[in-house]
């Protein structure tokens, strides 16, 4: 019996198996079948769609949907290579998903814990802008954009992050930090948004003053940070004085984010003098 041969009598027994239909497309493809064989099991294996049914662990069917959605993703790179109609593909996938089924918050601008399903659908969100970029449809990327950064089964980081940097590709500097200033509105407490935001100053706007301006403005949240993000916030002010060669002042950075420690008889946090 053929390697190809077992993957079909196994999606024939467990359709509801994508992993499965994955490995199958892939093991097809790398064989060298022909599109047309290609979109067939791409077909079939889409209109297997994974149950949203309540008896069902609310972890089955997120495991179940993350193979669904990866089993999409590649539909369209598929078909991005092999001159079909990706957009088709991206817009069926994003009409197919159950988004009251898996959405975490309305409006989700509060940066949720990654989980595969949003970080999937978020991917498709991210290549179909993407895609669209590449037709030269760049008022429609930025309405995709513009739509994901609201859409509460996202995760609002990485359409977030993909907005602003495509908006610096396309030298709209201003526009970028018009983001970044609206990203703030809503995620002041996460230290890898300041930091992201300085290093843009830093690296694309090339200004160490409006870098030093983003990390002042993130000083008055450094106490409440825990240690990791204390020292992520440091580290970075540290690499961006040094990136500016003499024009640098490490010296700044203690000065507005001392080092701290927390006291062992103590709970509270305390200068720390011997740094």
């Amino acid at each position: 019996m053929s390697v190809q041969h077992r993957y079909e009598v196994e999606v024939g027994f467990n359709p509801q198996n994508h992993k499965a239909w994955l490995a199958y497309i892939g093991l097809e493809e790398d064989a060298g079948a022909n599109k047309n064989r290609i979109r067939d099991l791409f077909r079939r294996a889409i209109a297997i769609v994974p149950p949203v049914r309540p008896e069902f662990y609310y972890w089955e069917r997120k495991r179940l949907w993350r193979y669904y959605v990866e089993l999409w993703i590649y539909y369209a790179t598929y078909e991005e290579g092999h001159g079909g109609d990706a957009a088709q593909v991206y817009e069926q996938c994003l009409a197919v998903i159950p988004h009251d089924q898996f959405s975490f918050a309305k409006c989700g601008f509060a940066l949720p814990v990654w989980s595969y399903d949003t970080g999937k659908v978020s991917r498709v969100w991210v290549r179909y802008a993407e895609f669209e970029r590449g037709l030269g449809e760049t008022e429609r990327v930025r309405a995709l954009f513009e739509l994901g950064i609201v859409c509460s089964e996202l995760y609002p980081e990485l359409v977030w992050k993909s907005y602003i940097d495509f908006e610096a590709s396309e030298g709209r500097t201003e526009k970028s930090r018009q983001l970044y200033e609206r990203l703030l509105d809503h995620a002041k407490q996460h230290v890898r948004v300041w930091a992201s935001y300085a290093r843009f100053e830093a690296q694309v706007n090339h200004s160490v003053e409006n870098a030093r301006m983003v990390f002042r403005r993130a000083a008055p949240y450094y106490v409440a940070w825990n240690e990791f993000d204390r020292d992520i916030l440091r580290k970075q002010w540290l690499d961006v004085e040094a990136s500016f060669g003499d024009l640098g002042d490490a010296g700044l950075v203690d000065s507005h984010l001392p080092k701290l420690k927390r006291s062992r008889s103590e709970e509270f946090f305390v200068i720390d003098d011997e740094s």
